[in-house]
């Protein structure tokens, strides 16, 4: 059986429904390298907390991997460290790997145990 993982920094509101989508023709998990909390998530383009008002995680399964980064943050390369990311790809099967980015280090990791498990 194949199964597509799909790596992205964190739910953003545009990708959602497209997973949704996906989900109901192929079998795919999300794996998130981190879950900001309202302030992060303002941080950068809004200038005050918030939320989003739709749930972006639901209609799809999706994996919040773990940030051991001591900074966590969306839009520097340490605010995403997911080093256990090979053992949770070989964990939930994964055939096939998407990155949707480039300037995280968690999508070198991802890319470098993609790589090494023949993704």
């Amino acid at each position: 059986m194949k199964r597509l993982g799909i790596v992205v920094s964190h739910p953003i509101q545009y990708y959602s429904p497209l997973f949704v989508h996906l989900a109901k023709t192929i079998d795919l998990i999300v794996f998130y390298c981190h879950n900001p909390t309202d302030k992060e998530i303002g941080k950068f383009g809004f200038a005050l907390p918030f939320r989003w008002d739709i749930d972006l995680i639901s209609g799809y399964p999706s994996v919040f991997l773990k940030n051991v980064s001591s900074r966590p943050d969306l839009n520097a390369f340490t605010g995403c460290d997911t080093p256990d990311i090979g053992k949770v790809l070989k964990e939930h099967k994964i055939t096939h790997l998407l990155i949707l980015g480039w300037y995280l280090k968690s999508y070198l990791q991802a890319l470098f145990h993609g790589r090494k498990l023949h993704l």
